[in-house]
């Protein structure tokens, strides 16, 4: 991998943690968010492809064919990249930074071409949001990059990352039980479930548990769009100074870490190429130095289904 696409990729993680929301999205105290862009069936099937640490789901937007990034980090339902697909009428929603350092603006239209995911069409996207991610397609390598696919499409339904079997499964919830209203498709079924786990936060793309790291607990908070660890960078001096970080790698000038494992119930994952965030976590209202954000390095070892209704990780064997 050449260094500076491993370097991209590695503070990725923060681009859409970063949104500042303005304008009409401040007057309603929260993001504007895409309508029309929801599970439409009981079960849904979507091949993977893993690349750069990212899952990617082939697509098409209008006639502009190419992949989303597959991202439980981003709170959008769909985020589309401007520089592939273009919008009318756009109205200025939000502003924000990459963690990358590149400046981004957020806008909104009233409506979209068709999306298309696998055999799957969204005819009437509204309310749909966009800005010039091309950073993206540039950094990574991966294109035509046509946008994210975030946590607000799988609200109300659970998710199944299967990186072993190259898949992502969307099944529909019981509003009641939060039980799955389908069965997982044959062959899809997944190893036995190693652990299991509760998580919190505010916004479904921002979902925080508790393990250990070193003898300490730690929260984690799981994206599918981190394709490496991040720490705090306070608190990943003080794991240095108590010999619980040590360098792992030099990419340009930027040092990347290898901790102590982190332990999940009786899983041990493997903490390596962390790189350290600026900017403090706020976990239940409060700011917490010691929240480990993780991706590739966990979803490539275990599959996990994640309940957002029941707010549940299951992890399992490939």
């Amino acid at each position: 991998m050449k260094a500076h696409i491993w370097r991209l990729g590695s503070v990725l993680f923060s681009v859409m943690a970063l949104m500042v929301p303005v304008g009409s999205a401040a007057a309603k105290g929260a993001l504007a968010f895409e309508e029309g862009f929801a599970p439409s069936q009981d079960v849904t099937v979507w091949q993977l492809e893993i690349a750069q640490g990212y899952p990617w789901v082939r697509g098409q937007v209008g006639d502009v064919k190419g992949v989303f990034m597959l991202d439980t980090g981003t709170p959008w339902g769909l985020l589309l990249n401007s520089a592939r697909v273009r919008l009318p009428d756009l109205t200025p929603v939000a502003t924000g930074s990459a963690g990358s350092g590149q400046k981004m603006a957020i806008f909104q239209s009233t409506s979209a071409p068709p999306v298309m995911l696998q055999g799957q069409t969204w005819a009437q996207v509204r309310s749909v949001n966009s800005a010039d991610l091309s950073f993206i397609e540039d950094g990574t390598g991966v294109g035509p990059y046509l946008g994210f696919i975030g946590a607000n499409f799988f609200q109300g339904a659970e998710l199944t990352l299967d990186y072993a079997r190259r898949v992502a499964v969307v099944r529909r919830l019981h509003p009641d039980t939060g039980a799955a209203l389908a069965a997982l498709p044959a062959g899809l079924l997944g190893g036995a479930v190693v652990a299991t786990v509760r998580y919190r936060g505010e916004q479904p793309n921002f979902s925080v548990f508790d393990a250990t790291l070193g003898g300490t607990p730690v929260r984690v908070m799981l994206d599918s769009g981190n394709p490496a660890a991040s720490l705090d960078q306070a608190w990943l001096a003080e794991l240095r100074q108590a010999d619980l970080a040590r360098p792992f790698s030099l990419i340009g000038a930027t040092t990347t870490y290898r901790t102590s494992p982190m332990l999940l119930g009786s899983l041990t994952v493997p903490v390596e190429n962390a790189m350290p965030y600026e900017t403090p976590v706020v976990v239940d209202g409060q700011t917490d130095r010691q929240v480990l954000k993780i991706g590739f390095p966990l979803l490539n070892r275990w599959g996990v289904t994640w309940n957002y209704r029941l707010k549940t990780m299951s992890f399992f064997n490939p």
